[in-house]
């Protein structure tokens, strides 16, 4: 990945269920730090997806699979923003804290249905919702607030989301 006697530093190895794929962050001197599968041969090692422009990183974190695809946290130049990856395409989620600085999703939990449960915040933004529960179904247009946990621009940062039943899910957050 990194040509020569530098480290590629690879890390966040994630066994996806997508067939027989690891995901995992590494850095090249061409792309940045970035993320990556491989099937475990030479041939099928490989960049997912450059998302900043040349060199500079896209940092991939809170990596989650539920089954089909992965779920991931990476800065664009919307800032930190949630993406899919279903094996073959990355799509962004949504610019859900308009501006630079990033929604920070994080906490991806499926509950069924292809439906998955994540924590994220718009920021101080009309209408200012701060760290709150997300639902996705992969896609952008359907990735929606849930509820204002606490209302107005206190965060409830939404936690230890876990399923129970098909739809269901318990978790902890301030109210």
């Amino acid at each position: 990945i990194h040509p020569g006697s530098a480290s590629s530093r690879p890390s966040l190895l994630f066994a996806a269920q997508m067939g027989t794929l690891l995901i995992f962050r590494a850095t090249d001197p061409v792309n940045g730090e970035e993320l990556w599968h491989t099937d475990g041969t030479t041939n099928g090692t490989r960049l997912v997806a450059d998302l900043n422009a040349g060199s500079l990183s896209s940092f991939p974190n809170s990596l989650y699979s539920d089954g089909a695809r992965v779920f991931f946290t990476a800065s664009s130049v919307s800032g930190s923003e949630p993406f899919v990856y279903n094996g073959s395409t990355v799509t962004p989620l949504g610019d859900l804290r308009p501006g630079t600085q990033g929604s920070s999703a994080r906490n991806f939990t499926s509950i069924g249905g292809g439906r998955v449960l994540f924590s994220a915040s718009n920021g101080r933004s009309s209408p200012a919702n701060g760290a709150e529960l997300w639902i996705t179904d992969g896609t952008a247009a359907g990735t929606t607030l849930v509820r204002d946990i606490h209302p107005g621009t206190p965060d409830a940062n939404p936690a230890d989301l876990t399923p129970i039943g098909s739809g269901s899910a318990v978790f902890a957050a301030t109210t």
